[in-house]
Parts: structure tokens; C-alpha cells; sequence
């Protein structure tokens, strides 16, 4: 209620960015404002309304934890980079970044995701470390267990290009952590891992997050979320991330746009089992039993053989 004036204020300037008929140009999430402009005198006369506000109510925005980032068309970089306009508030000068962490999500002046997606796989190797530190003792399934718990966050990922390569080295490290989790060897075949731990592929679980999201999205309260969300799907296309994204998953597990609304994240699930063959899950279910063997959890009653475990495993898995 305290806040609203301000943003009330600033959408009647007239001056910020607008999504279709919705004013975009101040996002506000409890302390955080987020002030989207297209020029240089449009922000200018946004900073203003907000030092107007301040004086009125006894408000001061802090210059040093505010910054300024500059978004520019692909291949237009160089040039404009090198004329940044300065602003101001408070009578204190903003400081430009080229990455921002805003409510932990990393943003870039280019529009790509890379940042994010390299925070995300950072936390992921931390955690997975973490895990394998503490809880390096206990058998194979509770530590499985223990991995999906505390690892399967992947804060953000809903909102990313699902097309960003940088997304395979978040998996990498995802199908890294199964391997030392199950004591298997580094070139252990990535068709096994999700066959052994009865987990879909990380890919997978970003897609279904992704679709769950755009459902959401779609039925939303909110007219600015469901009409960014349809616009991207519907008329963006390629141009926007949404857009991206909902073709390549559109692609990948054989849908159509029209249908994203009603797709059922199970379908999802099959899709890994319905294109693996017959002969990798056999392997896959060979495998399990030697690690179980190997491990102590199954019994067999042959002295020779525990000294081919271990070979076996290493054959199995990397064949």
C-alpha cells in the first residue's frame, strides 16, 4: 500500500515500457523495484518520479545497491557500450554492471542465460559434493535418495531457453554425481545412469518444469503473465525464450504448440523409456545386481567371483 503511489505514478509518466497495453516499466517485488525504459530521457524521467516520491514520504533509494545495465540489440554492442548514458538517484550516481543477481536469478545485458545457467551448475557440483562428503558411507539408494533431495532444486530453470547449450554442462555434472554416487566409472554410458537410478534424465526434468510453469502461466490471475506467456508461445515464436523453448520441447517429444496447454508431464517420462532399447535395460538391470553384489546388499556364495565384479561393472557400464 505504501509503495503504490510510487508505482501508480510512474505508469502515468507515460514514459516506460509497455508490453502490449500493459505498463512493464516498474516491476516491484517487496523492496525491490526493477525500472524498464527505452531511452535515456525516458529513464531520467522515471529516476525523477522516484525522487520526487522519496522527498515526499521520507524515502531514500540507495545509489550504491541500485545499478544500471544497458540492453542492446544483437550486433549493436560495441557501439552503444561505448556511449552509456549516466543516471542518478538520490543525488548519487548509479553504477553499470554488465550481470546482476535480481531475487537470484542472474540477468545479462546480452539476454542470455549463460549466467544463470552457470550459477545453477555451480550450486549443483557444491551440493552434490556436499552430499557424497558427509553421507559418503551409507549404501547406494539412501544416498540416491539423499542426491534427488538436495539436488534437484534447479531454481531458474524455468525460465530459460531450453535451446541454451550451456544447459547440457548443468546435466554433465548432474549425470557426474550419479556416476560417483553409484561408484561407476567416468565413461559409464549416459543411457544407464537414469536406468540405474530410476530417474529420468535431467533434460527431462527441466522440460517437465518448464511445461508445468507454462500451464500455470497460461491460467494465471494475472493478465500481464498470461498475455507475455501466450504472446511468446503464439506470435513471438523463435524471437522469444518462451517461444524457443515451447518448440524445442515441441520437437523433442512430438506436440504441437496448440497442445501445450494440456500436455501431461507423464508423457514426458515415457519418452526417455520408449526410445531406449531392450538390450540397455537388461544391462542397466545386470548392472544393478553386480553393484549390489559389489556393495555387500546381495549374497552370492562364489569366493571367485567377487574378484570379477568389479571388472564386470567397468565392462558393463562402459561397453
Amino acid at each position: 500500500m505504501y509503495i503504490d503511489e510510487l508505482l501508480s505514478g510512474l505508469r502515468d509518466k507515460g514514459v516506460g515500457c509497455w508490453f502490449g497495453k500493459f505498463f512493464v516499466g516498474a516491476i516491484a517485488y517487496a523492496d525491490d523495484i526493477v525500472l524498464l525504459a527505452p531511452s535515456a530521457s525516458a529513464m531520467r524521467a522515471m529516476l525523477s518520479v522516484c525522487d520526487q516520491f522519496g522527498s515526499q514520504y521520507s524515502v531514500k533509494f540507495n545509489a550504491t545497491k541500485s545499478k544500471s545495465m544497458q540492453f542492446v540489440a544483437r550486433g549493436r554492442v560495441k557501439r552503444h557500450l561505448a556511449s552509456r548514458p549516466d543516471f542518478c538517484i538520490s543525488g548519487h550516481s548509479i553504477e553499470y554492471v554488465d550481470k546482476y543477481v535480481h531475487l537470484g536469478h542472474v540477468i545479462s545485458s546480452d539476454l542470455s542465460d549463460k549466467g544463470d545457467i552457470q550459477r545453477c551448475r555451480s550450486n549443483l557440483v557444491g551440493q552434490i559434493n556436499n552430499v557424497i562428503c558427509f553421507f559418503g558411507k551409507l549404501d547406494v539408494v539412501t544416498k540416491m535418495k539423499l542426491l534427488i533431495s538436495y539436488c534437484y532444486s534447479l531454481y531458474g530453470c524455468v525460465i530459460w531457453n531450453l535451446t541454451d547449450p550451456g544447459i547440457e554442462q548443468v546435466c554433465s555434472a548432474w549425470r557426474a554425481g550419479i556416476r560417483r554416487v553409484w561408484g561407476l566409472p567416468r565413461t559409464a554410458h549416459n543411457n544407464l545412469l537414469p536406468l540405474i537410478s530410476c530417474q529420468p534424465p535431467l533434460s527431462d526434468v527441466i522440460a517437465k518444469r518448464f511445461i508445468s510453469y507454462v500451464q500455470r502461466c497460461l491460467t494465471s490471475d494475472c493478465d500481464i503473465v498470461n498475455y507475455v506467456v501466450q504472446y511468446g508461445i503464439w506470435f513471438g515464436r523463435m524471437a522469444s525464450p518462451v517461444g524457443c523453448s515451447v518448440q524445442h520441447c515441441c520437437n523433442k517429444y512430438g506436440f504441437t504448440a496448440d497442445d501445450i496447454a494440456c500436455v501431461s508431464t507423464k508423457s514426458i517420462d515415457k519418452y526417455f523409456l520408449q526410445n531406449v532399447g531392450h538390450g540397455t535395460v537388461d544391462t542397466a538391470r545386470m548392472l544393478l545386481e553386480l553393484i549390489f553384489i559389489r556393495d555387500g546388499s546381495l549374497y552370492v556364495n562364489l569366493p571367485c567371483f567377487a574378484h570379477d565384479v568389479l571388472f564386470l561393472i567397468s565392462y558393463l557400464s562402459t561397453m
